[in-house]
């Protein structure tokens, strides 16, 4: 398989394609994702969240994923930091002031910069990442740590 001109390699178990070697990347199977967000909802089923929202683009896939896990709601909204840098905080406090409990997910914590504008402008509010780059207190749930670590971080949704 070719990615951004780097070659990586990968395993078969059974119907699974489970490991992913590339020097340069850290390149999740959906298989990956689907045991992170396993493990995400063991984590948060009994904390009582109304609704999961998702900070879209990238987390939006994991969100919907942890709304059909849990049967809890799901709604997302757009924050980015880096691809113009829309952020639709009106609605995220729309969401967050007509509903109970609010989790917000993103796909990974690299800069913290997304989340440390969100929890500025929603310090009560509870977030979960799939993966985390910086030991932060700005993420409450996390499952894949990969601190201090230069690769990129490839989703298979990406």
């Amino acid at each position: 398989m070719k990615i951004d001109n780097a070659t990586a390699s990968f395993a078969e178990v059974g119907d699974y394609t489970v490991t992913y070697k590339d020097p340069e990347n850290i390149i999740l199977s959906w298989r990956d994702i689907d045991n992170i967000v396993d493990d995400l909802c063991k984590q948060i089923k009994d904390k009582g969240y109304t609704m999961v929202i998702g900070l879209a683009r990238g987390g939006v896939t994991p969100a919907v994923m942890i709304s059909h896990k849990l049967g809890i709601k799901y709604d997302s909204v757009v924050w980015q930091t880096r691809d113009g840098g829309l952020q639709e905080n009106g609605r995220l406090n729309n969401i967050i002031n007509r509903e109970q409990k609010v989790l917000i997910v993103d796909d990974i914590c690299d800069s913290g910069l997304t989340l440390t504008q969100v929890k500025a402008n929603h310090p009560n509010t509870d977030v979960a990442v799939l993966t985390t780059k910086i030991d932060t207190k700005l993420v409450d749930y996390a499952v894949k740590e990969y601190y201090n670590d230069s690769r990129w971080v490839i989703f298979p949704w990406e």
